[in-house]
């Protein structure tokens, strides 16, 4: 049988958080961590959405790496990202396509889900659920390769 993620796993390691597969996988819920009263499950087919989108990974990439990351710089790297050699000289009506799909839809979402926490200017930060979602992207790549 598959396990996403044994008691002694990278993810577990990195947020911190003991995660057991036998409690919770069988009705289809990873218990994850989350403080301020929040009951914190993310759902699999919740995961999948989240992940199921290349703006929202980069996102949580991005966020994990750099806290307090700015809308802005968000909007610069996923742009960039997104064009086929990387290049950062793309058009502005590109950049401000990305940006209106990051803030009207993508960013809410992750900020909905829990996934990142955002401070009084516009700074964003990673939750345990981003840390997390960061952990299995970084078990994916790592699986490609």
């Amino acid at each position: 049988m598959f396990e996403l993620t044994p008691p002694s796993s990278p993810v577990a390691e990195k947020t911190g958080v003991p995660v057991d597969p036998s409690e919770g996988a069988a009705n289809g819920q990873l218990d994850i961590a989350y403080g301020q009263g929040s009951d914190g499950d993310l759902t699999f087919d919740a995961v999948f959405d989240i992940l199921s989108n290349s703006k929202r990974r980069r996102c949580v990439r991005l966020v994990s790496a750099q806290p307090g990351i700015t809308k802005r710089e968000l909007t610069a790297r996923v742009t960039a990202a997104e064009n086929e050699d990387g290049a950062t000289g793309h058009s502005a009506a590109t950049e401000k396509s990305v940006y209106v799909t990051l803030h009207q839809t993508h960013l809410p979402k992750l900020y909905r889900q829990n996934i990142v926490a955002q401070d009084g200017r516009d700074g964003f930060y990673p939750t345990a659920q981003c840390v997390f979602l960061d952990s299995i992207l970084d078990a994916v790549h790592d699986l490609a390769d």
